[in-house]
Parts: structure tokens; sequence; C-alpha cells
């Protein structure tokens, strides 16, 4: 902080004080890590086509923000970093699935599915089978869902519950893709 205090003072009492740049001494800088370098852009990628016109600019520099880190966190720059490897790695340890079925191949199978997620606070606990089901505790939040879910001809049928700490929400509705 007192570096940038005074760096600023320089400035501002020193305005006579300017850089100049000698373009035949410049040189490329070579990173030490290997570049993408073809021109493709992938719009849809990054921008978000869905949003309708009328919106707020708040939520557009949200969207775009959240597309950004998303791409960010999904690319191999930061895929092979090790720190991330590593939390891969711990996310993937605390995953457990078990399937009970039985003989009969046209009987319903039955799919257990336990999930801790400590980077985000989060543990998961899924089922599979007669019907689906999911609890979802966010610590950071303070937050628990239940849901139930099930197929009613092309729609999906749901029943949820949501506590956190300064309510209760409980939902019936109909889910479909258009």
């Amino acid at each position: 902080m007192k570096l940038f205090i005074f760096l600023i003072q320089i400035i501002l009492v020193c305005p006579e004080l300017k850089a100049e740049m000698n373009r035949s001494r410049m040189v490329p800088v070579d990173f030490p890590v290997a570049l993408k370098t073809d021109n493709s852009f992938e719009a849809k990628k990054w921008i978000p086509t869905d949003m309708p016109a009328s919106q707020d600019p708040y939520s557009v520099m949200n969207r775009l923000g959240d597309r950004a880190f998303f791409n960010l966190g999904e690319s191999d720059l930061v895929q092979t970093n090790s720190v991330v490897r590593g939390a891969h790695n711990i996310e993937k340890s605390m995953r457990t699935e078990m399937t009970v079925a039985g003989t009969d191949p046209k009987k319903t199978k039955h799919k257990f599915s336990f999930q801790f997620l400590p980077m985000q606070t989060v543990s998961k606990a899924e089922y599979k089978g007669w019907l689906n089901a999911s609890y979802i505790m966010d610590f950071r939040a303070q937050r628990s869902t239940l849901e139930f879910t099930d197929q009613l001809w092309s729609k999906e049928l749901f029943v949820n519950h949501v506590v956190d700490a300064t309510n209760e929400l409980s939902n019936v509705g109909l889910r479909w893709k258009w």
C-alpha cells in the first residue's frame, strides 16, 4: 500500500516524467506455457444468447462473468494445474455409488450415490430407482434441499422442500424441456 501511495505521489508531482518506447529494440516474449494460437472463438460458449433484450445490465454482466469463470475453470491451462487436479482427486475420492439389482433384468435397479464436495462445502445424496430423490446440504449457505422427481408422460413431476436459515419453502410442479 505504501508503494502504491508513493507511486501515485510521483505521478502527480512529476507530470513531466514520460516513458518513451523504442520499437526497434523490442523483442517478443516467450511464455513458458504453450498458449492456444488458433483464432477460433465460440461466441455461444462465452456470450449468453438466451437472455431477453429487456433484461437489466447487472444480470447480463452476472451471466457473462459466470460463463467466463466457468470457461476458465474448464480450460486446459487450469485443468492441468496441480492444485486443481488435487481438488478433483479429493472430490472423486469422496464419492461413493452403490447399485442394488436383482437377477431379473426387467426389475428396477436401485442406485444410491453419496458425495461430499469440500471445496464447495456441499454434500449430496441421490437415489434413482422407483423414482428419483436427492438431498443436498449446502453448509456455506446453510440450506438443505430435498427433492423427489418422477417422469410423467414427457414431463417431470417434482416435489421439493428447501430449508435455509430464514425460511422453509415447499414446491410441487411440472418441468419440461422445450
